[in-house]
């Protein structure tokens, strides 16, 4: 395995610390931009999921991972 392709849910917590993992563990990385969620935690002051998932998308378009 010389790198990921990253989907599913919890943008914020699963998904980034997955990704965070593969690139600390010397993997590629790539984010599936439509194919992750997060909750809606913004009645609670958290930030709404379209930005959050928008965020993400923008900060891991900008890393060029290579794989091993």
């Amino acid at each position: 395995v010389g790198s990921l392709v990253v989907a599913g849910a919890q943008t914020d917590a699963c998904i980034t610390s997955t990704l965070h993992g593969a690139v600390a563990r010397g993997y590629g990385a790539v984010l599936v931009s439509d194919a992750h969620t997060t909750e809606d935690l913004s009645e609670w002051g958290g930030t709404d999921p379209a930005s959050v998932i928008s965020h993400a998308n923008l900060m891991w378009s900008l890393h060029a991972v290579e794989g091993r």
